[in-house]
Order: C-alpha cells, then sequence, then structure tokens
C-alpha cells in the first residue's frame, strides 16, 4: 500500500454493454463479407504477412502480423488463418501466441476485429550462422480457394559471454585483502548476445601468482554449475604466507555452445600490519582535573582521550568510566553529550579518539567528593588513565513544577469544543537545579471535564508526565483549571494551575428531507424509481435515520426496498442507507374513469435520536418533512419498461436509449394520438459541448426543441417511429410526454403527462476509470491532529468527473487492536457531485497511543459502483486503499 495520493484503473461494468466473442481455434472457411458463400474470389481476398527483419537463435521474437482482407479493401474478422516456418538447412521455428516467452505451435489462429492475426515466431536452436527463414499465412474462401501471403526473416547466432564482479559489484578492477583474510560475494555470470542468463554451464575456477606457489583458495559453495540467472557465486581465502604485496588473479573458464568462455579477476595481497603499542587514555572535566557541580545539575564539557604512540587518534575503541565517592559506592551517573541512557559503563571513542560526555551528579543533601576514573582493553590487558578527575558535588536546591500546552502553550493559553479532547498536555518537575526528577508521582484535578494520563502518572526520564483532558459539554464559555501536584521532592511539596477554556460545540448544519421520483402512476400497478433523500446540508448523509411514509388517500401500497433491491410490501418505516437514501416503490390503489391525485408523505420518526429530533424542531433551516403529488392515471398513459424509471443508460448518441410507451382507454383499446415530447439536461451537464436530446426515426433533436410522435393503434410507438434519447455527459435527465391527441400544434388543456428518467453513465472506450482517493496529509500526529478529510474522486479517460457515483468507505486496517468504537469514518458513504468528488473524514479515536497494542498505519478503502473489499489490492477493479501514518507527538 501506498502513503500518498494513490490512482487506478477501474473496470467499467455496466448491464446490457455487449462483449465481443472469442474466435473458434478450428480453422474454417474464409467469411467474404461482399459475396458470401461465393467460391473464386482469392484473387481479390489477401493474406499480408509483415515480419520483423531479424530473430536470434532459440528465442522468442514478437511483432509479426498476418492481416487479412475482402474484396473491398476491408479487414475480415474472426477467421481463420493458418500459420508455418520454414528455416533453410534446419528444423523449422514454432509459431506462438504473441507473449514474452513459450506457448505451444499455435498452426494458426482467428482474425481479431481489425482483420489481424498478432503472433511471435520461436526460432530454432543451435543456429551457427545468419539463416533464412520464411513464415507462410494461409487462409480459405467460402468457396475452397487458398490464399496465402509469405514475409521474411533471417536467425542470427546467440554467442555467449563470461564476466566476473567482485564483492562490491564491480564488473572489473581489484580488491586488496590482507595475507589469510577471506573474502565473500564473487559472482561469475554468462549471458548471451542479448544478455540473457545461460544457466547450466561448468565452470571451472584458478588463483596464481607470480610469486608464492600459495596462491590462496576459491571455494563455490553452491557448485560450478551456473543456475537460472546463468550465475556462480564464489568466495575466495588469500593465501597467509604472503610477506610482501602479491597480485593473485582469480581465472574463471567454461564452454557454451562450443565457444569457450574466460574471465578473471585481481586480488591484491598485502601483508597484516606490525603489532601496535599500547595507545594512552586521558580524562579531562572543562576545569582540567578538577571539578566543582551542583547535586542534580547535569555538566558538559568531560572528555576521554585516546591517542597511539604517534599521537594519532584510536576510534572505535571502548573506554570504562567509573564514579566512586569516599565511601566506595556510585556517585551519580553519565550521559552522551547528545543525550541519552544515564550510564557508568562504557562509551565509544569517535573518529577524533574522543568520548565527549555530561556528568550528572547524585541527590546531595551535603557536599561530598566524587572521584571519575577510566580505563580500556588492549589485547588481554586492562590500561587506567593516568590521572583521576576529582568532583566537588554541592547540596540541592527546591524543586519546581510546571505545565504546557501540547504546543508549548501557556496557562490559559488554549480553547477547546463541548465534549472534545485535547492530547498531549506536558507536566515538568524539575529540582532546584533545573534537573528532571525522574519517576516521582504527580496528581491531577481539574474543576470541570476529566484528566487523564495515557502512560501513567509517574515521572519519565525528562521529568515529565503525559496528560490528557476531556472537555464537558457547555452552553457558554467556561473557565477550567486543571490542578497539578507532586509530594515530598527534596522535602518540598510542588504545586501548579493550567487554565483553559472550554467553549459551546458549534451546531451541526441542518438535515434536510426531500422526496424525488416519478409524477405519475397506474392504478393497480406497481410503481417503482421514488427516492427519499435524508442529508444535511453540508452533503454529509444522515445515515442511520429513522424515517415514516405515508399515502394520502390511504389505500396506496409502499414497499420499501432493502439494501439488494427487495421488496418489503405494507413497510413504512424506513432506515436511511449509508448514501442519505431510502428507495420505495408505490402501488395506487383503484381509481374511477377520471385521474385523480395521490401525495406521498415522509416525516421523522419519534424512534430517532433525541439530538436529531431536538434539531428537526428547533432548527428554522431544518426540514425534516417532505410530500410528492403523484398524478393518478385511469388512461394507461405513460412510459413502459425497459427502461424503468432512473435505470442506467450508456452515454453517446450512438448509443441511445430505446424508450417504450404504452396508451389505452379505459376499455383497454389502444389510444393512437399524438405525444409531443421534451428532455430535460441531465444534472451538471451544462458544461461547454455538452449535447443531449431525443431521436425519431433517426432525426436527433437539440434540447429547446419538441418533438412529435404518432402512437399506432396499439398505443404503442411504431417500429418506424422509435423513439431513443441520448447525453454526451453522465447525469440525471428526465423525458416528458404530453397528450396531444388531435396532433394540433397546442395541446389540448387538461392534457395527459408521464415523464420518465434515466440515469446516463459515461460508457468509457476502454472501459477503465481512474479513481484517486487523496488526504490533505498523510500523516496525523496524537495531540495535533486529530481528524483528516478524505476525497474520493472518479473520472472517466478524458479526465472528466463522473457524477452520481455510489461510494462506500471502510477500514482495512484501524489504529486501535480491536478497532475502538470512537475511531470513525464519517459519512460511512455517499454519491459523487457534478465535480465527480465524494467526501468524508476520519477520525482518529481519542484511545490512541502509539505502539502496541495499536497499528501506527491505518489503512482505509474505498470503492465504488455499489461493491466494497475490507482490503482492496492495487490492481482492484472497483477499489482502492489509502494508508495514514500515525506518528507520536514531538516532545
Amino acid at each position: 500500500m501506498r502513503a500518498m495520493i494513490f490512482r487506478f484503473a477501474l473496470l467499467a461494468a455496466f448491464a446490457g454493454l455487449g462483449a465481443c466473442s472469442g474466435g473458434s481455434t478450428d480453422s474454417g472457411a474464409l467469411l467474404d463479407l461482399n459475396n458470401p458463400g461465393t467460391p473464386g474470389n482469392a484473387a481479390a481476398l489477401k493474406v499480408v504477412l509483415d515480419c520483423p527483419s531479424d530473430t536470434l537463435s532459440g528465442k522468442v521474437t514478437k511483432g509479426f502480423t498476418a492481416t487479412l482482407t475482402n474484396p473491398g479493401g476491408r479487414p475480415v474478422p474472426n477467421s481463420f488463418v493458418g500459420l508455418a516456418a520454414v528455416v533453410t538447412g534446419m528444423p523449422a521455428g514454432s509459431i506462438i501466441a504473441d507473449k514474452p516467452t513459450g506457448g505451444t505451435n499455435l498452426g494458426g489462429a482467428n482474425t481479431n476485429t481489425a482483420g489481424k492475426v498478432l503472433f511471435a515466431f520461436n526460432a530454432p536452436t543451435g543456429v551457427a550462422k545468419r539463416t533464412a527463414a520464411t513464415i507462410t499465412g494461409t487462409a480459405t474462401t467460402a468457396g475452397g480457394d487458398k490464399i496465402t501471403g509469405t514475409c521474411d526473416t533471417s536467425i542470427n547466432p546467440n554467442p555467449a559471454k563470461l564476466s566476473i564482479r567482485g564483492p562490491d559489484g564491480k564488473l572489473s578492477g581489484s580488491i586488496t585483502l590482507q595475507a589469510g583474510q577471506s573474502a565473500k560475494g564473487f559472482l561469475a555470470t554468462v549471458l548471451d548476445s542479448v544478455n540473457d542468463p545461460v544457466a547450466d554451464v561448468t565452470l571451472t575456477f584458478t588463483a596464481k601468482n607470480d610469486i608464492d606457489a600459495n596462491t590462496g583458495r576459491v571455494r563455490t559453495p553452491q557448485g560450478n554449475l551456473t543456475d537460472a540467472s546463468g550465475q556462480v557465486g564464489f568466495d575466495y581465502t588469500s593465501p597467509s604466507t604472503i610477506k610482501e604485496e602479491t597480485d593473485v588473479t582469480i581465472t574463471a573458464t567454461g564452454n557454451a555452445d562450443g565457444k569457450a568462455l574466460t574471465a578473471g579477476f585481481l586480488v591484491v595481497v598485502v601483508p597484516p600490519p606490525p603489532e601496535p603499542l599500547a595507545p594512552t587514555l586521558t580524562v579531562t572535566a572543562p576545569n582540567g582535573s578538577k571539578q566543582t557541580v551542583a547535586a542534580l545539575s547535569t555538566t558538559d564539557g568531560f572528555v576521554a582521550t585516546l591517542l597511539d604512540e604517534n599521537g594519532r587518534a584510536v576510534s572505535g575503541t571502548t573506554v570504562s568510566l567509573t564514579l566512586t565517592d569516599s565511601t566506595g559506592k556510585a556517585a551519580g551517573s553519565l550521559l552522551t553529550s547528545t543525550g541519552g541512557t544515564p550510564t557508568r559503563t562504557s562509551f565509544v571513542t569517535n573518529s577524533n579518539g574522543e568520548v565527549r560526555f555530561r556528568y550528572r551528579a547524585p541527590r546531595a543533601t551535603a557536599t561530598q567528593k566524587v572521584t571519575l576514573e577510566g580505563s580500556y582493553r588492549f589485547g588481554t590487558d586492562t590500561i587506567q588513565a593516568a590521572v583521576p578527575v576529582v568532583i566537588t558535588v554541592n547540596r540541592i536546591s527546591a524543586p519546581v513544577l510546571t505545565a504546557e500546552g501540547p504546543s508549548g502553550e501557556p496557562s490559559g493559553a488554549i480553547q477547546i469544543g463541548s465534549g472534545t479532547i485535547i492530547t498531549g498536555l506536558l507536566a515538568t518537575l524539575v529540582d532546584g537545579n533545573g534537573v528532571p526528577v525522574d519517576g516521582k508521582p504527580l496528581s491531577f484535578t481539574a474543576s470541570a471535564g476529566t484528566v487523564t494520563t495515557p502512560n501513567g502518572l509517574s515521572t519519565d526520564g525528562v521529568g515529565q508526565v503525559e496528560f490528557d483532558y476531556r472537555a464537558p459539554s457547555v452552553t457558554s464559555n467556561t473557565a477550567v483549571t486543571i490542578k497539578i501536584d507532586a509530594t515530598d521532592v527534596d522535602g518540598v511539596n510542588p504545586t501548579v494551575n493550567y487554565a483553559l477554556t472550554v467553549s459551546p460545540e458549534a451546531p451541526l448544519p441542518a438535515p434536510v428531507m426531500s422526496l424525488l421520483g416519478p409524477s405519475e402512476a397506474l392504478p393497480n400497478q406497481s410503481k417503482s424509481g421514488f427516492t427519499l433523500n435524508f442529508k444535511r446540508k453540508n452533503g454529509v448523509a444522515l445515515e442511520g435515520a429513522r424515517v415514516r411514509l405515508g399515502a394520502n388517500p390511504s389505500g396506496t401500497q409502499i414497499s420499501v426496498l432493502s439494501a439488494d433491491g427487495t421488496e418489503q410490501p405494507g413497510n413504512t418505516l424506513a432506515i436511511v442507507d449509508a448514501f442519505g437514501q431510502v428507495r420505495f416503490n408505490i402501488k395506487p390503489a383503484a381509481t374511477g374513469a377520471d385521474d385523480t391525485t395521490l401525495t406521498i408523505n415522509a416525516s421523522l420518526d419519534s424512534g430517532n435520536k433525541a439530538a436529531l429530533t431536538s434539531q428537526c424542531q428547533s432548527d428554522p433551516e431544518a426540514v425534516c418533512t417532505a410530500s410528492k403529488i403523484v398524478t393518478v392515471r385511469a388512461d394507461s398513459f405513460g412510459f413502459a419498461a425497459p427502461p424503468a424509471y432512473g435505470a442506467s443508460a450508456p452515454t453517446g448518441r450512438d448509443q441511445a436509449t430505446r424508450l417504450n410507451f404504452e396508451w389505452r382507454d379505459a376499455s383497454n383499446a389502444g389510444v393512437a394520438g399524438c405525444l409531443d415530447l421534451t428532455m430535460t439536461a441531465p444534472g451538471g451537464g451544462t458544461g461547454t459541448g455538452t449535447k443531449f436530446g431525443l431521436i425519431v426515426s433517426g432525426d436527433p433533436t437539440s434540447p429547446p426543441e419538441r418533438k412529435r410522435v404518432l402512437l399506432n393503434s396499439s398505443g404503442n410507438f411504431d417500429s418506424a417511429d422509435a423513439l431513443a434519447a441520448y447525453s454526451d455527459r453522465s447525469g440525471f435527465a428526465e423525458i416528458t410526454a404530453t397528450e396531444n391527441r388531435t396532433c394540433s400544434d397546442t395541446a389540448s388543456p387538461g392534457a395527459r403527462k408521464s415523464i420518465t428518467a434515466l440515469q446516463f453513465i459515461d460508457v468509457i472506450p476502454n472501459r477503465e476509470f481512474n479513481v484517486t482517493l487523496t488526504g490533505q496529509s498523510d500523516k496525523m500526529t496524537r495531540g495535533r491532529d486529530t481528524q483528516m478529510p478524505l476525497t474520493l474522486e472518479v473520472l472517466n479517460d478524458a479526465s472528466q468527473p463522473l457524477d452520481n457515483i455510489k461510494v462506500k468507505f471502510g477500514f482495512c486496517q484501524s489504529a486501535t487492536s480491536p478497532k475502538s468504537d470512537n475511531e470513525e469514518i464519517t459519512p460511512g458513504g455517499g454519491t459523487t457531485g457534478s465535480d465527480g468528488k465524494a467526501i468524508t473524514t476520519y477520525l482518529l479515536p481519542s484511545t490512541f497511543a502509539p505502539g502496541q497494542p495499536s497499528n501506527n498505519i491505518v489503512k482505509i478503502t474505498a470503492c465504488i459502483d455499489g461493491s466494497f473489499a475490507a482490503c482492496a489490492d492495487e490492481g482492484s477493479n472497483v477499489c482502492d486503499t489509502f494508508d495514514i501514518f500515525l506518528v507520536a507527538p514531538t516532545p
């Protein structure tokens, strides 16, 4: 997974899209599209082969093409072309699939939609010189005539070469070893002329010099035969008897395809250096061999220096340092000059032969003397520093307790919201000399709200305790004081107060309810396509809200749809889903001979949370009821499925969606009147160049124009007057049909109307979407950022936004293990807007602390089109996963 902005290719899968069927693998007659079934067209049909000019012995070469055209010069798809190869004086190579490696001899294949067969040529092995090869393609006409095309290529030899790389990875050169020293990691490699590895070649290794018969030893732990990578790994141990610098050449030899191979590598062997004299160790304080410090203080400037007999620095050597008081006990501790855990034992000299360290004085109640001594190991001997350092430690002063915010804010500088939590506040305890007091318990009391200490109450090595504060629920600005106490710190009880302000919580955006769907229906017939939307004004879905549906007058059956689209007849209580929606169907009761009006009502149910109910009652911007008027027609006058109201439809005029209509009177007889048709713009479809409209008998119309269509005696569209709707852009569009019985220029008063709708969805030629999940940052710090907005952007292959695409968000991996209840992604779903974006927010749990049992990486998955995989691979068709790195706050 990635810690960055992610994009991935997504295969668009839409209902009703056709797919090209695969061609048969058996040979068959060629289909002549100009003269089907007519023999004797071989002269007009063509098989044209296009071959690369060069291939390699024993290698697969791609890029071969056989093209089949008909007498009109157009490509002929889905027709068998036989393929064969002839090599002069050699076994014929094989024709295989157009893949980089392997495959069985095809013998031929069916042409694709462009009338082509793409194939590769596997040249025979053992070609010693440039050799010609002829590739033949044969097809058979419907009349049985054979047509043939050929092309030529050349097969070139494939020689091998041998090279040696040293342990440093260099292909040529040398390395230097001391006498008796070993070096591992040599690689001898055999490659062919195109740098492919050659396996199963036996290599022989020798080592020679011009001075000593003892040239060392070459060892091949895995054997002398090259592996699948064409390699043999070996080690070399230099001779231990070398007394002066000697050049040793390691030589590898072998044979591949009758060709002798050889390669060499130089090793310079030098004698070992002479035994050194013992270096001199000196330990000094800032003031030389004597130093005075305050109790519990930390003093810098102590140095231990190790020099050889020539005054040169000795680095990488462990120096032991000890501290003792007059009674022989340890007194204080030593730290490196850059901090670290206190130690009294050892340090390692740097490149200057130095150890720079600090002295931390003990908690002395009276002045005392401390002796600092140093030593190091030289071979089997312990070498002492010549002069010890004497440190005088003065008695201790009074301690100090302080408090600050997560970013160093002083008392009174922080203001937080009602009921929220602030993490990473710090209490620090130091002695009178400013030295941190370690391991001292602190107590916390707050005038309002709650204080917690995630890492315990006792001060750590830097004298600190981290604490969190959760504010109470308030209706006005409230001053809060947090009191922090310590007991018996060098006989003193230090205390400190930390003040902050709690502000009332900002009100949530108002909830808004609306009803969408068809404007008419038929008695005793189910009508689909109705949707209740319940979201806040900022677009966040009110997932889980309970709503009550009803109809006036009574008698109409309402069926709420479950998540999988199953009807629940008679169920008028519905739960809003993650997209802020409730989908339902209606079935109006029977009416008389005239049209009637039906009102669908929606309102908030009494079983909702008190906060939502209260906001609906008190917020003047809240809309928590909705209604929609539906005309119930006495006649059967309306658009007929397919498609159903709101069905998905592909974009593009060439993929216009056919519409159906039915107009029958009360006696079920067809009405042959006219319809006046109009089409509204798709949602978000007002961009430059956007076109949509209706097509009657192949004649398109622009949006402002009205179309008139005459129904046949059955009250349907004639096949000659087929009606279709199209749009070149995704979005929701409505088509309105108005009654015009007399086919006059003006429809009669009170004319019937019927409306249907289509959800146009982009159909990408290569069926790919680009989806990117982005966050404002890829890191969150406990006590700094506790929430992160995330955006899912859905684009087509022209980088244009796709709107009204359903989106789901969920966890692949949460911060806490197991996941805590207050770690959330809200909302968990939604639909993309006209900009192609859906937005959610990740909330970090207040219980998170970096380290076990928590995860420092949160993985969030976003999926579209109603599919969801908890952990999506990068190559997933419908999902993407985004990583958020959680880091501890800087002390």
